[in-house]
């Protein structure tokens, strides 16, 4: 009767460990998803962006004041807007962490509870996700993005002046 009583618990037991390891997968892969697609935005912002300052502040073209302000106030915008994107894949990075510790704080609290030692409970548990450096290169590009838009201004100004 013993048996058949904790039967429905190993079963609920199993179920939520299944979960719990489900979530952490789909954690990771969606951690991999966002960053890709990041990269891709931040690759085609910076590659048009920088080829347009060389373009537009070298070009022999005689541009008008207003012509250099509305361009000039274009890419500034666009900076911002991918500053704040970075600012938010920065913080997502935060996010997934937290996220991680306390998916594995569940699975190990699961196991202890059924006397089961989880291998990465004695050996602490380090995800192959680049968390950290993921937090690191969101902020220097936020950063970085802020400067662009800096230059834009800068240039902006000495050329077409206030």
């Amino acid at each position: 009767m013993f048996d058949q009583a904790s039967a429905p618990s190993r079963t609920t037991s199993r179920i939520v460990e299944w979960a719990l390891k489900t979530r952490l997968s789909e954690i990771s892969i969606n951690f991999r998803t966002t960053w890709d697609l990041y990269l891709k935005f931040y690759t085609v912002f910076l590659t048009f962006n920088v080829a347009a300052l060389a373009w537009f502040f070298s070009s022999a073209h005689n541009w008008s004041s207003k012509a250099k302000w509305l361009i000039a106030g274009v890419f500034i915008m666009e900076s911002v807007i991918v500053a704040l994107t970075s600012a938010k894949i920065a913080l997502y990075s935060g996010e997934v962490r937290r996220a991680i510790s306390e998916t594995v704080a569940e699975l190990e609290n699961m196991a202890s509870r059924e006397g089961e030692a989880i291998e990465g409970a004695r050996i602490g548990f380090k995800t192959s996700l680049p968390l950290d450096i993921g937090a690191y290169s969101a902020w220097a590009n936020f950063v970085g993005v802020l400067f662009v838009a800096v230059i834009w201004f800068v240039l902006a100004y000495l050329l077409v002046g206030s």
